[in-house]
């Protein structure tokens, strides 16, 4: 990610730990294997290990739940290609329910801005999302955009603060606070993630608003955890709308396919609705 206003990187003398995270990373080892890191920037390098490098697909299915009810259930398949460091491009196209089938999100992260479209089949026709809709829920379910994001722990336009070390369930974790930008027009004002230190996966992410309230919690199951290509991969998610607590959204997540050769139309803000 290129510096911007709003988050400056200063020129500093590598760290122990970030030196051997980086030489991991480019012997193609896992970098959970590291010593105790240190900063924020070591243990979003660590998170963004276990991004894959090429573009890669997964299926996601979706269930929503209102109370003990199943309200809603999804299908959906999902494109990502690695930008840079920090960043990633996703295409999602929904296969079921059959009245939502054919329709697609593409999510290009951007240096000041995330680029959204949606492609909605019964029109023919591709919008652009900005505005406070970028942060709506999707689809009806309790996941917006930007929490997807947190799954890959992806953190561009933001300032990242390391907080403490913590545990949870009995598994060490690092502490990141990701700060909402001045001008950003995000409802949350803080994300703190609270990442595994053995996988480098976010266990837990706290999303708060302005004034302090917490509003949504996405929890991982460790329990449910592969490792591909030398990465690893949470399989569920859930995530709570603290302010409905009866209500949830169920994440899962199949394994990764990697694609060497997939049409880079599929993240083309023309043609994404072309790929199959």
């Amino acid at each position: 990610m290129k510096p911007d206003r709003y988050h400056r990187r200063r020129r500093q003398k590598p760290t122990p730990a970030r030196l051997a995270a980086v030489t991991l990373l480019a012997l193609g080892w896992p970098l959970w294997a590291t010593a105790q890191l240190e900063s924020a920037e070591d243990v979003t390098l660590c998170m963004n290990g276990n991004v894959p490098q090429q573009t890669f697909s997964q299926m996601l299915g979706i269930t929503t739940y209102d109370a003990s009810s199943i309200e809603r259930r999804m299908v959906v398949q999902m494109y990502g290609r690695r930008i840079g460091e920090r960043s990633i491009n996703l295409m999602l196209h929904v296969l079921r329910p059959e009245e939502l089938a054919g329709t697609r999100y593409l999510l290009r992260s951007g240096v000041e801005h995330d680029d959204v479209r949606i492609y909605l089949p019964s029109l023919k026709a591709t919008r652009e999302i900005d505005g406070e809709m970028v942060w709506s829920n999707l689809w009806g379910t309790d996941f917006s955009y930007v929490d997807l994001k947190q799954i890959f722990g992806v953190f561009s336009q933001a300032h990242v603060e390391r907080g403490a070390d913590g545990v949870i369930d009995d598994r060490a974790t690092y502490q990141l606070s990701v700060l909402r930008p001045e001008r950003s027009r995000s409802p949350y004002g803080r994300i703190v993630s609270h990442v595994d230190q053995r996988t480098c996966l976010a266990l837990q992410v706290d999303f708060y608003a302005p004034d302090g309230r917490q509003l949504k919690q996405l929890q991982l199951n460790p329990e449910i955890l592969s490792k591909e290509d030398g990465r690893f991969v949470g399989h569920e998610w859930t995530m709570q709308d603290l302010r409905t607590p009866r209500r949830r959204t169920e994440l899962h997540l199949g394994d990764v396919r990697y694609h060497t050769d997939l049409d880079d139309n599929a993240f083309s803000p023309r043609l994404f609705m072309t790929v199959d």
